[in-house]
């Protein structure tokens, strides 16, 4: 699998493999191993706290659920999960408006496009999955022909967490 169809295949559904909204750490880290650790979000407590797998960020709540992910495609050098595989393959850093769009077509995913001229991107938004992929027109110094592809994420609002069983390691997984 390429990384536009796991791209495509996320809008259309909200996953890569078994990287999703509510996912559960403990079960993640059992099927693709220990993630990066990205440290605390606010710096001052251990929850929510980063995550992640190649260039796809996760937050996690206390509770050990994502409640978070995203995926920064704007970069030299970034990788994204294979769901067929559970391997790390590259993304290019030229993925144009257009051909994602169509991928996303392919998908059966239906999408709309926000455009915001103001601070030079655009933002397709997936539906239902309601992930946004961003699209970057400019940057300070340059003016792209096409729109690329810069990020990918998909968000939970907040909730209460279920009480922790007993026993939980705060500085873990939660395995």
């Amino acid at each position: 699998m390429n990384a536009l169809d796991v791209l495509a295949g996320f809008g259309a559904n909200g996953r890569i493999g078994p990287l999703y909204r509510g996912a559960s750490l403990p079960e993640i880290t059992a099927e693709l191993g220990e993630p990066w650790d990205g440290g605390p979000i606010d710096g001052s407590n251990r929850w929510p706290h980063r995550f992640g797998y190649g260039s796809i960020d996760l937050t996690v709540c206390r509770c050990r659920r994502v409640s978070s992910m995203s995926a920064d495609v704007w970069r030299e050098s970034h990788e994204i999960l294979d769901p067929g595989s559970n391997a790390l393959i590259p993304v290019g850093s030229d993925l144009p408006l257009r051909r994602f769009t169509a991928a996303l077509d392919s998908h059966g995913c239906r999408w709309r496009a926000e455009d915001q001229p103001a601070i030079g991107q655009i933002d397709v938004v997936t539906e239902p999955a309601g992930v946004v992929f961003v699209f970057v027109t400019r940057t300070h110094d340059t003016v792209f022909p096409q729109p690329l592809l810069a990020n990918a994420a998909v968000w939970s609002a907040p909730h209460d967490c279920p009480p922790i069983p007993p026993g939980t390691p705060d500085g873990g997984f939660g395995t």
